[in-house]
């Protein structure tokens, strides 16, 4: 089957609208904007911190980062692989932005089989390896599957097959999906800031925004004296 990546996001911002009453984990929907005007249907988060606790994400800038955006994203996804240089070049231009990386892997067996592999170089050789797999897949070309994963891992010096590591990747891979489920995120990519959800890539410059006016009011839309909107 076919699948239509823009329909499919078309079809998500419209499902948003029933999703946010859908359940004790979504909340109050929200409307944003990207910086260029464009609408972007986001919601309320039942939790200020959903992604606490599970375990296996990749975390990358400051650990002391005031703003910490999670991104939700699928190997196979093609929005994800063309916001993934801008989110890393973000994160290293702006001190007080962590992004979090939440494995969704929902197009496809392979994109379950590709994260894996990731998340067992992760495990075994830390942050930077992440990081470095994490870019060398979504920079890949064509569709990912295990096979070209491991042979990515190898070429970047790692093991994408110690037995261990991968069983308990595929553990930590299951509850990243799960958590992601029980919020309402049925799409990639998906992002989580500031206690809001959102669907769909909006841009770097948006994110930009997002983030300085995270720190200003600690939500995404602050007033003109620097309090949450409501």
């Amino acid at each position: 089957m076919v699948i239509d990546r823009r329909a499919m996001m078309g079809g998500a911002v419209a499902a948003l609208g029933t999703a946010v009453t859908d359940g004790p984990a979504r909340a109050a929907a929200r409307l944003l904007e990207t910086a260029d005007g464009r609408a972007i249907r986001g919601f309320d988060v039942a939790s200020p911190a959903p992604f606490d606790g599970v375990p296996g994400m990749l975390r990358l800038g400051s650990p002391t980062a005031r703003v910490v955006l999670h991104e939700v994203f699928d190997y196979n996804c093609g929005y994800c692989r063309a916001a993934a240089a801008d989110l890393d070049a973000l994160v290293g231009r702006d001190p007080d932005l962590a992004l979090v990386l939440v494995n969704h892997p929902i197009l496809s067996p392979d994109s379950q089989a590709v994260a894996s592999v990731a998340l067992t170089v992760h495990r075994l050789a830390g942050t930077a390896a992440g990081r470095a797999i994490h870019l060398a897949l979504m920079s890949a070309r064509g569709p990912l599957d295990a096979a070209k994963a491991i042979a990515i891992a190898r070429d970047l010096g790692h093991d994408g097959e110690d037995q261990a590591a991968r069983m308990a990747a595929l553990g930590d891979l299951a509850v990243q999906h799960r958590r992601a489920e029980e919020i309402g995120l049925r799409y990639t990519p998906s992002f989580v800031v500031a206690g809001t959800a959102f669907v769909g890539w909006p841009g770097a410059p948006t994110i930009e925004r997002m983030a300085a006016e995270a720190r200003r009011c600690g939500r995404l839309v602050c007033t003109a004296d620097g309090r949450p909107a409501p």
